[in-house]
């Protein structure tokens, strides 16, 4: 484990992304343990350990404690990374997710308000965790684009 340093980009733009591992919807429904559409999740939060430390391709991943689980999941949550020198951000969520719930952007995005960054969230209505019809979407993504790197260029 070397230090975490947080990604740095030019713009970001985010599909119904999860953001908080530790919340899937409400206290204490942690992301690796909801029911999707009626099935447990297959999403279970391990780390890698090396077999042999001298050998470089010698990894496997190893189930970890319920208190590593919450660990990992809150260094893995983009919400606890924020900060005012995050990147514009474009947040499109449909709010009738079932897999990603639409709290999750809504709370982001209060979050990189505080913090002044530029935001904006696209709401889907009626959208579950994606749709067809993503090409009015594409061209939101390339405005956002435009509009933000345009801006790094001066």
């Amino acid at each position: 484990g070397g230090e975490r340093v947080p990604l740095r980009g030019q713009v970001v733009v985010g599909c119904f992304t999860p953001i908080e591992s530790r919340n899937n919807g409400g206290a204490g429904k942690g992301a690796w343990t909801p029911l999707l559409n009626g099935l447990t999740s297959s999403f279970y939060v391990c780390r890698l350990e090396p077999d042999d430390k001298k050998k470089l391709y010698s990894w496997h991943f190893v189930k970890v404690c319920p208190d590593e689980q919450k660990a990992i999941a809150k260094e893995m949550s983009p919400i606890n990374w924020v900060t005012s020198e995050a990147p514009p951000i474009l947040i499109i969520h449909g709010d009738a997710d079932r897999v990603v719930p639409f709290e999750q952007s809504q709370r982001l995005v209060k979050k990189l308000e505080e913090a002044k960054v530029p935001v904006k969230l696209e709401v889907r209505k009626g959208k579950d965790h994606g749709w067809p019809d993503t090409g009015p979407d594409l061209a939101l993504m390339r405005e956002w684009f435009d509009q933000h790197l345009a801006a790094t260029k001066k």
